[in-house]
């Protein structure tokens, strides 16, 4: 959710950008706390969901510190594979699309582009995984897992307001 920071706090300290299309709904007419006073499950998605997004920053800050390159970039790619099975958007049953940049993977991970390249290198050249054209196939989805230590969060079940 866009903005809740701003709508609770008065500020936003942080910008948005889409990598690949998306749809914006903007809520407006009504305050916050009218929102969740009148519609209590919306509220409460939420609040599920930053939850949710509280779990994957703790784990991504904890990654930063104690795992290596492979680990870092190998659970960025389970967690956004796992993200995106969850939407439907999984191709088969190893593909998805993975639209960001090494840059992007750089940033998410606090590597250099450099180091992201010889990393998805030698993914690639283990049979691991492979980002290829904007799509990711994980190609041995077992090793990966054991090497990344990776532990899906457990979410909340049921249709969900956001995504």
């Amino acid at each position: 959710m866009i903005g809740l920071a701003s709508a609770l706090l008065g500020t936003v300290r942080h910008s948005v950008q889409a990598l690949t299309p998306a749809t914006l709904c903007v809520l407006s007419g009504h305050s916050v706390t009218e929102l969740f006073t009148n519609h209590p499950a919306f509220a409460l998605n939420i609040l599920q969901t930053r939850v949710e997004e509280e779990q994957r920053a703790d784990v991504r800050l904890s990654l930063l510190g104690r795992s290596n390159a492979e680990q870092r970039i190998g659970y960025l790619m389970l967690e956004t594979f796992d993200r995106l099975r969850q939407r439907g958007m999984v191709n088969g049953g190893s593909t998805c699309p993975f639209p960001l940049s090494r840059r992007d993977i750089a940033d998410a991970t606090g590597m250099s582009r450099v180091h992201v390249a010889r990393t998805l290198e030698r993914l690639r050249d283990q049979g691991i995984a492979i980002i290829q054209d904007g799509v990711l196939v994980l190609l041995d989805r077992a090793r990966l897992t054991a090497l990344t230590r990776y532990v899906p969060l457990r979410v909340a079940v049921g249709r969900r307001a956001l995504v």
